[in-house]
């Protein structure tokens, strides 16, 4: 049965009493506390971001993180930043803006980011990408991607000429990215040194569409296609799991899940990539076929003939599902 939390016992010291939070704030406060990763897949409207700014001003409190960053859309950037002073008058933080983290001042920025005790680093969606991981881990990120394509591979029946060109094309598009990284100069300081052991992420359904390695692209309901946008996080996110095992990301968002099966495969290899990597489950077919329930129904297509549709239809051994994703997302 999964873990319940209460929060009603949170004292929140240095949070202003102009405000009374919510039960559900509460609870959601106490399980980043209690659990770390986590998903607050909490409503609009529902205070997401003082709960968050809670969370991290308790962490820091209490020893948990050094120094979070929160990631927010930027026309929620200035919003943010109000409500988190709001709550904590007295707290720390740092935000990137359209007037300090111009192009000819983001190392200025980041040396301010990286030599003050801050309590959070707050930055939009688009201006975290040029925090930057060491190249070394990113490179090995992709090396790994690389294995598991050619693992694939293997298994490709030899007159699949379609799912085989496939892998391949993606195959040389990661060894493109690996080229290109061992040429990259890293001007900037990285996450690391920056001294961030957290990520926040506000409407992190912008972060869904993690790619993955799969034989099963032709199947409705898996889009294995990435975004840059979401690479970019996983890769920070794995690289401070390093530093901070169990505290390295939270994600929130009204919307966790919207269109395929795959975005729930993301969700947990961003929250619990170790606990799959154990199970043997990080590899999304394996993952798929224990938790995937393939149907195949006719259609009408635009032509207004029928035909045979294969898809995940729905998620079976559930409890295990859940059991894997552990106390960390709350729904």
């Amino acid at each position: 049965m999964p873990r319940a939390f209460d929060g009603s016992h949170l004292k929140l010291p240095g949070a202003s009493g102009a405000f009374v939070l919510y039960e559900h704030q509460k609870r959601g406060i106490w399980r980043i506390i209690a659990s770390g990763a986590t998903y607050l897949a909490h409503a609009v409207g529902a205070g997401k971001t003082m709960t968050m700014a809670a969370a991290i001003m308790e962490q820091r409190r209490l020893g948990l993180i050094a120094k979070a960053m929160l990631v927010v859309p930027g026309h929620c950037l200035a919003q943010a930043a109000r409500e988190f002073l709001a709550l904590y008058p007295g707290a720390r933080i740092l935000v990137a803006d359209e007037t300090n983290f111009t192009k000819d001042k983001r190392h200025r920025f980041l040396s301010r980011a990286a030599t003050a005790p801050w309590d959070a680093i707050i930055i939009t969606h688009s201006a975290f990408r040029f925090i930057g991981v060491p190249s070394a881990f990113e490179q090995q990120m992709i090396q790994d991607e690389l294995e598991l394509y050619e693992q694939l591979l293997t298994k490709v029946e030899s007159d699949d000429l379609v799912s085989r060109k496939r892998l391949e094309r993606l195959k040389e598009g990661l060894k493109e990215r690996l080229e290109a990284l061992a040429t990259r100069k890293d001007d900037l300081l990285t996450i690391s040194e920056i001294g961030v052991d957290q990520i926040i992420v506000d409407e992190a359904q912008e972060f869904r569409r993690l790619s993955f390695a799969t034989n099963m692209s032709t199947l409705k309901g898996v889009d294995p296609n990435g975004s840059q946008r979401a690479w970019d996080l996983y890769v920070k996110s794995r690289f401070i799991e390093t530093k901070n095992p169990g505290r390295a990301l939270v994600l929130a968002s009204g919307t966790p899940i919207t269109n395929t099966l795959g975005e729930m495969f993301s969700v947990q290899r961003y929250l619990g990539y170790a606990a799959l990597l154990v199970r043997g489950l990080h590899e999304f077919d394996a993952w798929a076929s224990t938790f995937g329930d393939v149907s195949t129904e006719l259609e009408l297509q635009p032509s207004g003939r029928y035909k045979p549709v294969t898809r995940f239809a729905t998620f079976v051994n559930v409890p295990e599902l859940i059991a894997i994703s552990g106390p960390s997302p709350t729904w």
